[in-house]
């Protein structure tokens, strides 16, 4: 499940699934408002993805199954878990979100904010300046990569694409976001679980280390693994590495 941001899809995870696959049967869900899914103009919801992706494991996959996940969908599998504990077995998270930022509610001034982006113009209007093809390969040089070197025009150009389908329809999920309406607090869900849970975090990053080391603290049981010299897109920008590392968990964890 890639990361919930306008700019994301199955894409992110291309390279890692390409090689599970041939060894494992392998599903890739596009999250509402993202990648090539609808893009419907109402507020989106922390509960409309817990939903979406138990229905689809339930319903589409129809068995117990390994999850791997990106950046802030992470808390839509954890909330899963604890809400039926028979749809999802091992759990691996990258860079999950920091956990103390993710448990902030909306606030009257958010909801102003929410309101702005989804006017049709001035909201339109400061969506394409705040998402377009300039902040995308900004987001790559300064939050996605370590090495720029390693940043394909093909990357870039698979977010930007992303982030317009539907015309600017993506500013939904975006305002949503911004008035931390898909935020949830999962404190009281770590502490139900009994699943295995595994964390990858790009090392580069230091946040990165230290939000993972918050799940752990409520969890003892969570397994970290850091990639040396990777910030957000571990998965994108040393797949090999990752893919090793789901591998041996998965083979652990039986």
């Amino acid at each position: 499940i890639h990361d919930l941001n306008v700019c994301s899809s199955s894409y992110e995870f291309e390279k890692v699934c390409s090689k599970l696959s041939k060894t494992n049967t392998v599903y890739s869900i596009g999250l509402l408002g993202c990648g090539r899914s609808d893009r419907p103009a109402f507020t989106y919801t922390n509960f409309l993805y817990v939903e979406l992706i138990t229905n689809f494991i339930k319903h589409i996959i129809g068995e117990k199954t390994d999850v791997i996940v990106s950046g802030e969908s992470s808390s839509f599998v954890l909330m899963a878990c604890s809400n039926d504990d028979s749809i999802i077995n091992h759990v691996i998270m990258v860079n999950p979100p920091d956990m103390i930022k993710l448990a902030k509610i909306p606030t009257k001034r958010l909801k102003l904010v929410k309101y702005l982006l989804y006017t049709p113009v001035i909201g339109t209007f400061i969506y394409n300046m705040k998402v377009n093809r300039r902040t995308i390969s900004e987001n790559f040089a300064s939050s996605y990569f370590y090495d720029q070197n390693e940043i394909a025009e093909k990357d870039i150009l698979a977010f930007t694409e992303a982030s317009q389908k539907e015309k600017t329809h993506s500013k939904y999920l975006y305002a949503s976001q911004i008035s931390r309406f898909t935020n949830a607090n999962v404190v009281c869900c770590l502490n139900k679980l009994n699943n295995s849970i595994f964390i990858i975090t790009g090392n580069a990053n230091p946040e990165n280390v230290l939000s993972a080391s918050q799940y752990q603290n409520y969890l003892p049981s969570i397994e970290i693994k850091g990639i040396a010299k990777t910030k957000q897109m571990p998965h994108m920008e040393k797949p090999e590495e990752v893919f090793s590392d789901v591998k041996i968990f998965l083979s652990d964890a039986q």
